[in-house]
């Protein structure tokens, strides 16, 4: 039989927090629908998905069967003279 509503599989979203030098803030790039985060250092950055990641994917994606996987992964390009 067919099941009633939609059904999503399992899913881990990984989470870069990417540094721009020019803005002099880390943001995110995702697939977290809706994801537009910016912050001054990586603990404000993880302190602001830890409340808006659950509440984006509430709202943007079908009901989740168990809980979603989050990772986060950082990058800094550093030049040594």
């Amino acid at each position: 039989m067919g099941q009633i509503g939609r059904q999503v599989p399992d899913e881990d979203y990984v989470i870069h927090a990417i540094w721009s030098e020019e803005a002099g803030v880390f943001y995110a790039q995702s697939k977290v629908p809706g994801l537009r985060v910016e912050a001054a250092t990586i603990a404000e950055f993880v302190e602001i998905l830890k409340d808006v990641v659950p509440e984006l994917l509430a709202a943007n994606t079908a009901p989740l069967r168990k809980r979603a996987r989050v990772r986060f992964e950082t990058g800094l390009d550093l030049a040594f003279a």
